[in-house]
């Protein structure tokens, strides 16, 4: 059996998305959406709730909410809310239930992380340490060519300090191998 603590400070996004991915059992892959510029998009009010424009990350400058002939703009924060990241209105005043409506505006681009839950079971590892014998002082090497690991405590994405994620599982004899791991310790030159 194999227990270890697994901590990163490696001071950028990618320690925590390292740690995330093994603590949830998630796959992470990268993320990138295209931009553009929309126009006249068909949308139906609603007055109970959000309704989807089909873009998302909407700019701030340019959004207009028309009715369906074009007529008359309705203004943010008088006729309609908008939630930008999300690419949805919520109609308020003046504008009806199911009423037709065009909508015109950019949506930006956008790069970050798609994280798929609960996908990824078994964690592959290699572990290789430069260690040092606490009960001897002497320095020693280990090398695991294999191991599956897995979490099964909480994670804090919130923390302040070194995130540190614990791992269990076990050494695999990987194939062309005879040991799981190997283990050195090196003596202290005497005079």
């Amino acid at each position: 059996a194999l227990a270890m603590v697994l901590g990163a400070n490696l001071g950028g996004v990618m320690a925590p998305l390292i740690l995330l991915s093994v603590g949830m059992t998630v796959i992470i892959s990268p993320l990138t959406t295209a931009g553009g510029v929309f126009t006249d998009l068909p949308v139906v009010a609603s007055l109970t709730g959000w309704v989807d424009i089909g873009r998302k990350n909407i700019a701030a400058a340019g959004l207009a909410v028309k009715n369906d002939a074009g007529t008359t703009t309705y203004v943010e924060g008088q006729h309609y809310e908008v939630n930008r990241r999300l690419g949805k209105i919520l109609c308020l005043a003046t504008i009806t239930e199911g009423q037709a409506l065009k909508i015109s505006g950019t949506a930006e681009s956008t790069t970050g992380y798609r994280i798929e839950a609960g996908k990824k079971i078994r964690h592959l590892m290699k572990i290789e340490a430069d260690c040092l014998n606490t009960v001897s002082g002497e320095d020693a090497e280990l090398l695991a060519q294999q191991a599956v690991v897995t979490s099964d405590v909480a994670y804090d994405f919130l923390q302040s300090e070194l995130a540190t994620l614990t791992l269990k599982g076990n050494l695999e004899v990987p194939a062309g191998s005879t040991q799981p791991a190997l283990l050195v310790e090196y003596r202290k030159k005497t005079p």
